[in-house]
């Protein structure tokens, strides 16, 4: 199914990670040129929106969107630069307002006038909850998995330094050129690095990862995805308010969820705790033992909190 301004063919890997999926799952596609989004659906119902992180596609939400179908519309996007979605080669391009308002554009296309549901992982989380501060009239409530706020984030890299030690890699991704990225064949082992312990535990299939390897280990989704730090993120000392958006002290006048594995490494473990006093109201759900790609390591746990929270924000009480 096409849906939007313009339809072009899915990549190779797009193609074979529908199929993978199955029948109940259709391909869909937003705008055209350098803003152009590739989006996998499936399900009837009010809206949920998913958008993943880096390094990822639309695939990382599977378990999810076999679930949430069976009550929902669920559709995963290619965020820009990934899977089969445009892949800009200006770093420009990546400026999180003007990403974030395309997706609002497609939400809002896709949804028509009713309300629905933003749920991130990773980039995708600050990207959910910088839409939610920015535009909270459509938005029935969000979900952050994994990472906090963009604004929080920003705060966090500005004045934490174990928080700048453990996002060290951020400085390195900025220094990339794509020349770099060939010449070490950076993409493959960033891809491979990222997957290999969900395969060692048996959270993803051979096969599964064969899809991700395809989809994230090319030159064009690295740099894609790292032009994500490049737009967003100037070097640390740097940061003050201007680069805050929508703005620093924005609040989630909606339900709000963070999921937090506190295996993660990714992060500092307080930030669950500073995003909650942050954000008055919202919830925070802690899942022991579990890394940084909870929806992949612990499904049903995700799935069940996900579904009770989505119901509860469209007023319709728990589902499964």
């Amino acid at each position: 199914m096409a849906t939007g301004t313009a339809c072009t063919q899915a990549t190779p890997s797009s193609t074979a990670a529908v199929a993978h999926a199955g029948t109940a799952y259709r391909d869909g596609w937003f705008g055209d040129g350098a803003t152009r989004l590739h989006y996998v659906e499936a399900g009837q119902g009010p809206l949920v929106l998913l958008i993943h992180g880096f390094p990822s596609f639309w695939y990382c939400w599977i378990r999810q969107l076999e679930t949430l179908r069976r009550n929902y519309r669920v559709v995963a996007i290619d965020a820009l630069g990934a899977g089969a979605s445009a892949q800009p080669a200006a770093d420009a391009a990546y400026a999180l307002p003007d990403m974030a308002a395309t997706i609002m554009r497609l939400a809002r296309q896709l949804a028509g006038s009713e309300r629905f549901v933003i749920i991130g992982h990773d980039w995708g989380a600050a990207l959910a909850f910088a839409m939610a501060q920015a535009w909270p009239e459509p938005v029935a409530g969000v979900v952050g998995i994994a990472a906090p706020p963009y604004n929080l984030f920003l705060d966090m890299i500005a004045t934490d330094p174990a928080q700048q030690q453990r996002s060290a890699y951020v400085s390195a991704f900025r220094a990339l050129t794509p020349a770099r990225i060939a010449a070490e064949a950076l993409a493959e082992q960033i891809a491979r690095d990222a997957y290999a312990g969900l395969v060692e535990r048996g959270d993803l299939t051979p096969a599964e990862a064969a899809l991700f390897q395809a989809t994230v280990g090319t030159a064009a989704a690295l740099w894609g995805g790292t032009a994500w730090y490049r737009a967003n993120i100037p070097p640390f000392d740097t940061i003050g308010a201007q680069h805050h958006w929508p703005a620093d002290d924005a609040p989630l006048q909606m339900p709000a969820l963070m999921v937090w594995g506190d295996a993660d490494t990714v992060f500092e473990g307080h930030f669950p705790d500073a995003f909650a006093a942050r954000h008055a109201g919202s919830a925070v759900l802690r899942l022991p033992g579990i890394g940084h790609w909870c929806m992949l390591e612990a499904p049903a746990a995700v799935n069940a909190a996900l579904g009770g929270f989505i119901a509860r924000s469209f007023g319709t009480g728990d589902q499964p």
